[in-house]
């Protein structure tokens, strides 16, 4: 059963069926999570082909790309999960819901946060990505520049490369 007939086989009085004015469709919402869901897939798959040619700090940007497109997919679904059981909400909510998908660090912790049953070391990565370390070695792997501690650059520091 896709989107639209679950929410139009709810009674107009279930807070789910509400609509929400001007509000995103959650069928535009469900196919953007199936092609982020793919998205994820091939950047992962560049990721190890790059990998497998020598070409590591490519390889590790395209992986960790593809784990925030795998944290986008958790903010869609749980986008549309708490629309159906919560209820929409109004424009202005739902745009600044929508704004974590465009967030590098929201959707790394998203991953992280689903993947922790998964990996007991999963605590340690958490605190990794909130004092920001995984988009710093993201960016690291592609861009030339020096490097950069609470704010400022540090002018002696080694070119990172």
């Amino acid at each position: 059963m896709n989107i639209k007939q679950k929410s139009d086989s709810r009674s107009d009085k279930s807070p789910s069926s509400r609509k929400a004015g001007k509000g995103v469709n959650l069928e535009k919402i469900a196919k953007m999570a199936q092609l982020a869901l793919g998205n994820s897939l091939r950047l992962h798959n560049d990721a190890i082909v790059l990998f497998n040619y020598g070409s590591y700090p490519s390889a590790y940007f395209l992986s960790i790309l593809s784990l925030e497109e795998i944290g986008k997919v958790h903010e869609l679904e749980d986008f549309i999960f708490y629309s159906f059981t919560s209820g929409r909400m109004g424009e202005k909510m739902e745009q600044d819901a929508l704004k974590s998908i465009y967030n590098h660090k929201n959707k790394q912790a998203k991953f992280f946060r689903h993947a922790r049953e998964f990996d007991p070391l999963m605590p340690k990565y958490l605190k990794a990505l909130w004092k920001g370390e995984l988009e710093r070695l993201k960016q690291n792997s592609v861009y030339i520049g020096l490097a950069q501690a609470k704010g400022k650059i540090n002018l002696k520091g080694r070119i990172n490369s």
